[in-house]
């Protein structure tokens, strides 16, 4: 027979004696939570974006960076002066930074400016440097500030 404190290891609940279990309604209402968090994060993210002129698209399936930028283009008709669009994918908080003419440092140029204004409304954004044209973002309520 299993013992319950061997289930039970490495589950991150912390209760005092006497309190009772958590239940699944009290670990539904903390997703829940945090969804509303990331959604209310994505919509800060979307006003940067806006606030910079750069469209919102949904992410391309492509493997490529490069592939996946001129897909958008094609897809989405976007106009020739419109240098960037953007994808988010809100429950992950990352943003996906797509170019018309897949240069790789103009795209790390902008995706530095766009922390800089995340950085403004008290947000912490990183440029990856594994991936072209993507960027992790953590708001403040992640960082302990909220």
């Amino acid at each position: 027979m299993i013992k319950m404190k061997t289930l039970l290891e490495g589950f991150d609940y912390k209760r005092k004696f006497g309190e009772p279990l958590p239940t699944l309604e009290d670990f539904a209402k903390k997703k829940q939570i945090k969804e509303n968090i990331y959604r209310e994060q994505a919509s800060d993210v979307s006003k940067i974006m806006r606030k910079m002129k750069i469209t919102k698209v949904k992410e391309d399936g492509s493997r490529s960076w490069k592939t996946a930028s001129r897909n958008i283009w094609f897809k989405y008709d976007l106009k020739d002066n419109q240098e960037f669009a953007y994808s988010i994918k809100p429950t992950m908080s990352y943003i996906y930074l797509y170019q018309r003419e897949s240069d790789r440092r103009k795209t790390d140029k902008k995706l530095k400016e766009i922390a800089k204004e995340l950085k403004k409304i008290g947000y912490l954004a990183h440029p990856s440097r594994s991936a072209a044209g993507y960027m992790e973002y953590v708001g403040p309520y992640f960082q302990g500030k909220k």
